[in-house]
């Protein structure tokens, strides 16, 4: 009745092949080290032409015509009468409540993340 054996498994050792396509993931391209600066500026200068251009986009009015102005009127002042206060609050309590308890939880987790020991 005793049927049970011990399967061992031997460690699958990685073929040639395998390895060499992990060491050539691990090493960074030839061209990336021959012309890292030209990557640098490359990077930089597409942030400086975009940061330009949004920023003559943004201030750029185009053509308003001018406008001949107004002949003001005289007013009569006109009575107000006072608003009833507003009592309602627009932000009801549960939402409060809710966004509070997202907050703490929140840093509880990136607390006790913190207080992970290192895994080596």
């Amino acid at each position: 009745m005793d049927n049970s054996q011990s399967v061992q498994q031997e460690p699958e050792e990685p073929k040639d092949g395998n390895l060499e396509v992990v060491k050539s993931k691990t090493i960074p391209r030839p061209w990336l080290k021959n012309y890292f600066l030209l990557l640098l500026s490359g990077m930089v200068g597409i942030s400086v032409t975009v940061s330009v251009f949004a920023y003559y986009q943004l201030i750029e009015i185009g053509d308003v015509p001018p406008t001949k102005p107004e002949k003001i009127k005289r007013a009569t002042p006109k009575v107000q009468t006072p608003l009833p206060p507003d009592s309602t609050n627009p932000l009801p309590v549960w939402m409060v409540i809710a966004i509070a308890l997202c907050c703490g939880t929140g840093c509880l987790v990136i607390f006790r993340l913190l207080k992970l020991p290192k895994q080596v």
